[in-house]
C-alpha cells in the first residue's frame, strides 16, 4: 500500500494493484509518456464499478434468470446482425481480403453528388 499525500493534507492509504499488459500495448503506451496511465486504469475501474453497481441495483428485483438473459442476448445479437447484414455488402478482393461496403438505399443521396456546385447557384 502507498500513502497518498496531498500538498496540504494526508488523504488516504491506497492499495497497490499490479496490472499485466502485453508488450505491444506497453510499447504503444510509451509513445505517450505524458499520460498518467495509472489514472487511466483507475478511471476505467471506477467506470466499470459504476456500471456493475447500476446493473446490480437495476436487476435486484428482477425475476429473469441468467439463462433467460443469455437467450435474450442471443436474440438481440441475431437481430442486430441481420439488420447489419441488410445494410452492407461483403466481397473478397484479389488478395482474399473481405471488403465491406455500405449499401446505398435508393432514396439516399451520395455525398459527392453536388460536388463543385455552389449551393446558391440557380439552375
Amino acid at each position: 500500500m502507498f500513502l497518498y499525500v496531498n500538498s496540504h493534507k494526508l488523504c488516504e492509504i491506497m492499495p497497490n494493484l499490479t496490472l499485466s499488459i502485453n508488450a505491444k500495448i506497453q510499447r504503444e503506451m510509451k509513445a505517450f509518456p505524458e499520460i498518467n496511465w495509472s489514472q487511466v486504469a483507475r478511471s476505467a475501474i471506477e467506470r466499470k464499478l459504476a456500471e456493475m453497481k447500476f446493473l446490480a441495483e437495476f436487476t435486484k428485483e428482477s425475476e429473469i434468470t441468467l439463462e433467460d438473459a443469455q437467450e435474450l442476448g442471443k436474440k438481440v445479437g441475431k437481430a442486430i446482425a441481420a439488420q447489419y447484414k441488410m445494410n452492407v455488402e461483403m466481397q473478397l478482393d484479389e488478395n482474399k481480403k473481405v471488403i465491406i461496403t455500405k449499401k446505398i438505399h435508393p432514396l439516399e443521396i451520395e455525398d459527392d453528388l453536388f460536388e463543385g456546385v455552389d449551393p446558391f447557384t440557380l439552375l
